[in-house]
This record gives C-alpha cells, structure tokens and sequence, in this order.
C-alpha cells in the first residue's frame, strides 16, 4: 500500500487502505500496525477496523499485525489490542501477531543471557540477529496449526 497518509485528515487514508484490500489476491498477506500506525500515529475507528475485518474476511486476506506500540494510542495496552482481538477472535481469522515489547516495555536491544558469560552470549546473539520477541500464529485448524510449529 504505497499511500497511507492523508494530509487533510492528517491520518490514515482508509480510503486507501480498503481500497488495496480489494485489489487484493486472496491469500494475500498485509502488515498492519495493531495501534499506533508508524509513521503516521493515528489508527482506525472501531467502526473502521470492523470494515477492515469485513474485507480481510472477504477477500480471504491474511493480516500479519505489528503490536510493538501496544498501549501507546490509548495508554491502555489491552485497548490498543482491539483490531487484533476483532480479526482473531471475532471474525475468527487467521492472523500472525509479532510482539517485540522494545516500544512499551523498553526491551530494544535486550538479549537473554542464562548458564554462559553475558559477553559470550551477547555476541552469539548479535550474530545471530536474535533479540527478544514474540510472535504468535492464529489458525482456523490444529492441522494448520500443527504444520506451523
């Protein structure tokens, strides 16, 4: 989706975006912003998530939400929660969540050190590009989600 901004609302284009989601192929995968929508910081109504749930059904779209700013819309991680909780377990779709806590929890940069020396294990991490995160896979079926493991 290469225009998201709109100047006079100085918001998301929604238009826009519903727009690419129709264009769409099924199957097709969108990174989303759960909340706080980088760059422009502004996010959808509820009523304009729910459109965007409708189309993400529809057109049998998968939405692969970015949750690093949970809580930074509202200040309340579980209000800014709210597209993720509409498309998985409302409209009962298929959805990834990555999670990286580094925004609202500080977490950028932390590396999980346990039985070797903070430095060794540093650096093997930072070789290995591994950081700390989350990310979460939402499926229709234990097949499907068996596959994915």
């Amino acid at each position: 989706m290469k225009k998201y901004y709109n100047p006079e609302t100085k918001n998301l284009d929604i238009d826009c975006y519903c727009s690419a989601l129709k264009l769409a192929e099924p199957q097709s995968v969108f990174i989303i912003h759960a909340c706080a929508h980088n760059p422009t910081g502004g996010d959808p109504s509820k009523e304009q998530w729910q459109e965007l749930a409708r189309l993400f059904k529809a057109r049998q779209l998968f939405p692969l939400f970015d949750a690093a700013f949970l809580g930074f819309n509202s200040g309340n991680v579980d209000s800014d929660a709210f597209a993720v909780r509409l498309l998985i377990e409302k409209m009962r779709l298929e959805a990834g969540v990555c999670l990286s806590f580094a925004k609202n929890m500080g977490l950028c940069g932390i590396y999980p050190c346990q039985g070797q020396s903070v430095v060794e294990t540093m650096a093997n991490n930072i070789r290995q590009g591994e950081r700390v995160g989350c990310f979460f896979l939402a499926t229709s079926t234990e097949k499907a989600a068996m596959k994915t493991q």
